[in-house]
Parts: structure tokens; sequence; C-alpha cells
């Protein structure tokens, strides 16, 4: 899956069509029990009641309002706490708000305190089972901060004719439907669940009742028709509209007849068509898309910058990554000096000062806006490639240490870091500052002639 970020302090430019998802980073955890400490944590709030208490569980006790020291219980083999004071208490394949429950009734009769705090203190080991259209079923280990997404990685991906929409992930108190598509596009991480809720996952076929997305799209594609799905969502599904897309006349094609009204009541087997604009029209227009509050196409009569565009749009959403921000411009002339609808990316035009804010603006230009990640990944010749908490101005050197350091064949002097917004790959010395997102290749050491 691809996800978005800027490397910041860097112009980028390049020849490529404009993006507008927001996916979340897919990444394998370390392999390394030494780097349990360095991991990612839990990127959101835990969700109590579908976390499932398991075996190495630690929970944390604070006594609210009371001079009683803290406790720390940890979940022993058998799913019980076996404290002096307290005694034995059975946890095993309660939730999180049950044991809860179990743990402040028994405290408050031994201590004598209203208020109490129970919560889990890390992420731990878990074991899934994976069945149905997966390129490896089996059981595979991974970390309860680590997401569906993740895991199925690992076991290879869904294979061709699986559903990436309808995954079923049980073993808790209520079965989850796991939606990777709506996480990957719209950002709804609740859609891509955290391996602490449930311990088997099953990846069904396709769906039968489908719809294609066409025309001035950045993923033309066909999509799994669910309950729920409207319009705006599939359309969010298929990589958004174009800045260049006409949105005012969208039809669909039903049984091969044009439908221009009523659009919104998709049917399976529609095909939703999204024309385009007249290049004289989008060249007018500016369009802003992703961690905005308001996103789509405004006058660029009304916004001369960068800064005046974000205003237009809402503002910036709290979870946005407003200093990865990547504004795409026509290249109005192709090598030939014919107009072209193609695209470069110029990234990191929302900078830090006033000044930067205020990046004049073109007509026809587009900015997306990406969602706040948490993490970096380290690839290639690394000993424990894998995801790691995104710490902010920390430099190459530091994420790779945490992936284990350096092979003694691999390259030490220069690496490659992938900016996901841009889709460029680009060459720097292992002193440079890494952002949010970003990836880090260390290669071979190449042999001289």
């Amino acid at each position: 899956m691809k996800f978005l970020s800027i490397f910041p302090g860097i112009l980028i430019l390049a020849s490529l069509g404009w993006s507008q998802d927001s996916p979340l980073p897919q990444f394998d955890q370390p392999q390394s029990d030494q780097l349990q400490f360095d991991r990612p944590q839990f990127d959101q709030p835990v969700d109590a009641s579908k976390y499932i208490i398991r075996p190495g569980d630690e929970l944390s006790v604070v006594f609210l309002k009371a001079n009683i020291k803290p406790l720390k219980l940890t979940v022993d083999p058998e799913g019980r706490i076996v404290d002096e004071n307290l005694g034995m208490i059975t946890l095993s394949h309660l939730t999180l708000e049950q044991a809860r429950q179990t743990l402040r009734q028994a405290l408050k009769e031994l201590y004598r305190v209203e208020q109490i705090s129970v919560s889990i203190t890390k992420p731990r080991k878990v074991h899934v089972s994976i069945t149905g259209a997966i390129e490896n079923p089996g059981v595979y280990t991974g970390y309860s901060s680590e997401r569906i997404s993740q895991l199925i990685k690992k076991a290879g991906g869904i294979l061709e004719g699986g559903s990436s929409r309808t995954i079923k992930f049980s073993g808790g108190p209520n079965e989850i439907r796991v939606d990777l598509d709506l996480a990957e596009f719209t950002g709804d991480i609740i859609s891509d669940p955290c391996l602490y809720a449930g311990y088997t996952l099953y990846v069904p076929r396709k769906l039968s009742q489908r719809v294609q997305v066409a025309g001035e799209v950045n993923f033309p594609r066909e999509i799994e028709l669910i309950e729920g799905d409207d319009l705006q969502r599939l359309i969010a599904l298929a990589g958004g509209l174009r800045s260049w897309a006409d949105s005012g006349n969208i039809y669909l094609l039903r049984s091969g007849q044009k439908l221009t009204e009523n659009i919104n009541e998709i049917k399976a087997g529609d095909i939703i068509i999204v024309p385009s604009l007249e290049l004289s029209d989008a060249f007018r227009q500016l369009a802003a898309f992703g961690a905005v509050n308001n996103p789509g196409r405004y006058s660029f009569d009304k916004a001369g910058s960068l800064k005046d565009l974000i205003s237009l749009a809402g503002g910036f959403k709290k979870t946005a990554s407003k200093e990865r921000t990547t504004l795409f411009r026509l290249a109005l002339t192709d090598e030939k000096g014919r107009v072209s609808p193609r695209r470069y990316s110029i990234s990191n035009a929302f900078g830090a000062s006033e000044s930067e804010s205020n990046f004049s603006l073109l007509p026809g230009d587009s900015i997306f806006v990406p969602y706040f990640v948490g993490y970096v990944e380290v690839s290639g010749n690394v000993p424990n490639p894998g995801t790691f908490t995104f710490i902010k101005g920390k430099d190459s050197k530091y994420y790779i240490s945490l992936a284990g350091g350096f092979l003694p064949d691999s390259d030490e002097a220069m690496i490659e870091i992938f900016h996901p917004a841009s889709g460029i790959t680009s060459t720097h010395s292992t002193a440079v500052h890494i952002d949010d997102g970003c990836r880090i290749i260390v290669n071979l050491l190449k042999e001289k002639n």
C-alpha cells in the first residue's frame, strides 16, 4: 500500500500525475527482541471494548486521590493475575473494559478507594491465524500495536481475487469487519484495527457486487460495493478527483444507459464516469485535498498564495502534517510545445515561517496535505528492517541505529530517501534529517573499479 509524506527543507521537482489519497503506512515491524523498546507504540487510544487480555499483558493500577503506591500487575500464561494481596484473579479472554471492572471491584474491597485507573502499559507480541485468499496462510506473530494491514503484508498480501473490504477479524467479543480500502484512501484507520482486537483473520473472495469508477480520478478501478457506499466514498476509493475533473457533470452508466439524476443511488454493475473540464477552465482553478476541513476546488481569483488556499479550504485538520504539504503544478506545455495535463510536485511548500506559507500560487495549482503518520521506515541492507516511531529533528543515523545499524557491506556514506507524496527517491548523506513517513533505504556498497 501507499501512503503520503514529504521530506522537509528540500524542493523536489518531478513530472508525474497528481495524487490526493491519504493512506496509512504499511510496514513490517522489527524482528529482533533487542529492538522492543524502540518499536512503535499505539498510534491511537486503545479501544477498551475490543482489547482482549492475553498472557504477558502488563496492567498499571493507579489509585486516584489516595496516597497509595501504583501497582504493576502481569497476566501469567494461564490468563491470571496472581498477587500476594489480591490473590488470584482470572482475566483470560476478557476485554480490557471487563478486566477493569473485575479488578476495580477487588481493589475497592481491599484498599477502600473509589477512583481507580487500570490501563495497559505497552504493546506485546500476539499470534494471529490468517486464512482465506492470502498469499501465505498461517499463524503470524506481531505486536498488539500493529494493524491488520501490516500483518497481511507479512503474509505476502491478498491474492488477486481476494477481498480488501470484507475481511473478518474475530476472537474478541464481536467480529470486526476490516476495510483496508477505506483505511488506505480515506485515512479511516478504525477500518484497519490493531491486532489486540482478535485472534483469527479471514480474507474472503471479492464480492460479486462491484462498481467501476472511470474518468478523471487518480486510480480508475473496479471497487467492491458494500453497504454505506455512496458517490462521494466511491470516488474517494478511486483516489479522488483530479483537479481538472468536472465534478458538476458526473454521471452513471447503467445497463448501457446514461443517468444524470439520482447518481448517488449506486447499484452493482454501475459505471461512474467523471468527465474532465476544458483545460482552459482547469487553469483558472485551484484544488486542496487531504487533511483540510473543506477539500475541493476554489477560484484562483480568491487565493493568490498557499496560505490563502488553506484558509479557503477551512484550515488544517488536527491530524494534518502541514509541513509535509505538497503542491502539484501543471506543466502547461510538453516537450513538443503542446498543452499537457501533466504535473510536477513541489514538496515542503508550506514552511514554518509566515513568508514560507505565503508561497505564491499559479492558476491550476493543487495541493495535498498529508495526515500525520508517526512512523519512519528503514529498509534495505540493515539487520532489522522495519518501522520506528518518528521523532522530530532526528537524522537518518538515528533510525538506522534502531534497525540494528549498517551491515559490513552497507554504503555508510550515502542513503536513499523515498518521499511517498511526490513518489521521488533522492540520495543524501546519512546526516540528513528525516521527516515523518519517509522511507530510508540502505544500499550495498558499490565496488570501485
